[in-house]
């Protein structure tokens, strides 16, 4: 029923720590291969215009149909201007 244990017999405890997994190796770089297309294109000086995200395209449309429609409210297209333009720089 119950089994008892003498100072020789008992089960050892684990002391040490097991090692973790290995992490796996990280995926090899792809070399990228220019086009011809993109060899010939000419670098500008200046930094790129950033992407424009679907935010940045719904505040647009909102800021064309603020001017559009003849809004009144300067301040109104001054501020959705500003988060437009926050967001891009």
């Amino acid at each position: 029923m119950y089994k008892s244990y003498s100072y020789n017999d008992m089960p050892r405890a684990v002391t040490e720590k097991q090692k973790p997994p290995p992490r796996p190796s990280p995926p090899p770089e792809k070399q990228h291969h220019d086009t011809p297309a993109q060899q010939r294109a000419p670098q500008s000086a200046g930094a790129a215009p950033p992407a424009l995200k679907t935010d940045d395209i719904l505040l647009l449309a909102v800021l064309a149909a603020l001017v559009l429609d003849g809004c009144g409210d300067k301040l109104l297209i001054a501020a959705v201007a500003f988060v437009l333009l926050s967001d891009m720089f």
